[in-house]
């Protein structure tokens, strides 16, 4: 694996865990550049931006995983208290698979940077809430019949005044949404997939998951919230929820072993921020990382967040439906996050 790649997947490691801190309204921009004149000046791991108590918040987070050359130095630190003074960020968190010198360490408390660190772990530091080493994915496959959206009134008029054919654009397949927050895009099929993972997650018992009840047809609401805008060449379009039927035609059974367990913490471990089991498996020539965040809490609850980001894709539906003709679907290989 280039270490382009390998640094991209810890890049969304992090960003996975640190998103869930977020209040509603924060943006969410993963290698952020910034050019003068046509010329990239700088590139930003993880840049988040947000309004704190009607004041602008922006928050960098650099990621470093070499694992081969030691301890993060005194020299990256150093350009990430130059990056925080230049570019007026409000705060800066350098993450490191390989901790610290103490030096940097040094130079971080003065440059009031704050370091976070991840520490590989065995399964017996987890299995309190981790049941087994092993993932069983469950992956519905079947055909996504009709989609719906539905979208709050005051855009639909906002629209209509630019003068856009609501009816005539909205009535499209190869429709790209926007995520308002991460800047991911994805289309209706990428949508369906996500909610139906996300489904499975919540209730792995619905008949639709279960082989002896196939075929099955089923609806299932994707909640946006206008999280998600349509990508269109007048203005985008805030969704609030989009309506899927589809109908599962058989389901495919695949055992992941873990393959790294990792503690996220501060960098001096006194407080540890996440628990995390990370599978990675390939799907007809994709690379899928699938991570399985578990927040320590006071409370008698756990917290546990499943996220799932392709790393390369390959496209097997694309283009307007055919009358005759439904596009196929597999919740795995179609699913992007």
């Amino acid at each position: 694996m280039s270490s382009s790649k390998k640094g991209e997947r810890f890049e969304n490691f992090v960003r996975q865990i640190e998103e869930t801190t977020l209040p509603s309204g924060f943006v969410i921009t993963p290698r952020k550049c910034i050019y003068n004149e046509g010329v990239q000046l700088a590139e930003f791991d993880i840049d988040i931006e947000g309004i704190v108590n009607g004041t602008k918040f922006k928050w960098l987070i650099e990621c470093r995983d070499r694992p081969s050359e030691g301890p993060a130095p005194v020299g990256w630190i150093e350009q990430l208290v130059g990056r925080k003074f230049i570019h007026k960020y409000s705060k800066v968190t350098a993450v490191s698979t390989t901790g610290f010198s103490a030096g940097a360490a040094q130079i971080a408390q003065k440059g009031n940077v704050e370091l976070k660190k991840t520490r590989e772990v065995t399964y017996e530091e987890v299995k309190s809430w981790m049941r087994s080493s092993t993932l069983t994915l469950m992956d519905p496959i079947g055909t996504l019949l009709e989609c719906k959206m539905f979208i709050d009134e005051k855009y639909i008029e906002k629209a209509i005044e630019a003068g856009l054919d609501i009816e005539t654009e909205l009535d499209n397949e190869s429709l790209l949404f926007k995520n308002i927050k991460t800047s991911e895009k994805q289309n209706f099929l990428d949508l369906f997939n996500t909610t139906l993972n996300n489904r499975f997650m919540s209730d792995p018992t619905l008949d639709y998951f279960q082989e002896n009840n196939l075929p099955q047809d089923f609806r299932i609401t994707g909640e946006t919230n206008n999280d998600w805008e349509i990508q269109n060449r007048k203005m985008n379009i805030p969704v609030r929820k989009i309506l899927f039927s589809a109908r599962t035609t058989s389901i495919k059974k695949t055992e992941v072993p873990v393959s790294k367990i990792l503690n996220y913490s501060v960098n001096d471990g006194a407080e540890l921020l996440s628990q995390s089991a990370c599978f990675s498996l390939e799907n007809n020539s994709n690379e899928i990382d699938i991570n399985i965040h578990h927040k320590p809490t006071t409370n008698t609850k756990k917290k546990i967040n499943l996220t799932i980001k392709k790393i390369s894709k390959k496209k097997n539906v694309s283009g307007r439906k055919k009358q005759d003709k439904r596009p196929e679907w597999s919740s795995v290989d179609d699913l992007d996050q």
